[in-house]
């Protein structure tokens, strides 16, 4: 996350960002990377503190719609050697609902 060049050269190999300008993946990098930092954050407060419910509940959803978006176009099952991070994002994506469900 320190250095997002590395991974906007990664997320270049993949179909729609391949054909998108390089400016743009560094975009989706900077925001993947932020969902990803502040969402459990803000999980975690709404889980501590009921106050935070409405911002953990947004915070959920926000992340799982990261981790479908990773799905689809990263760890699509229809890829070579997808099939084992596919599943794991399953997981990730019940866990993350779940959480939401209890929020």
């Amino acid at each position: 996350m320190f250095s997002l060049q590395s991974s906007t050269k990664f997320l270049a190999k993949y179909q729609p960002f391949s054909s998108l300008p390089k400016g743009f993946d560094f975009l989706v990098e900077l925001v993947a990377s932020f969902i990803e930092v502040i969402a459990p954050i803000f999980m975690v407060l709404a889980v501590l503190n009921s106050s935070y419910k409405k911002h953990g509940k947004m915070a959920a959803c926000l992340l799982a719609l990261f981790v479908v978006s990773t799905i689809l176009f990263i760890h699509n099952p229809f890829f070579k050697g997808e099939q084992t991070n596919f599943l794991k994002s399953l997981v990730y994506l019940g866990g993350i609902l779940l959480i939401h469900q209890q929020l």
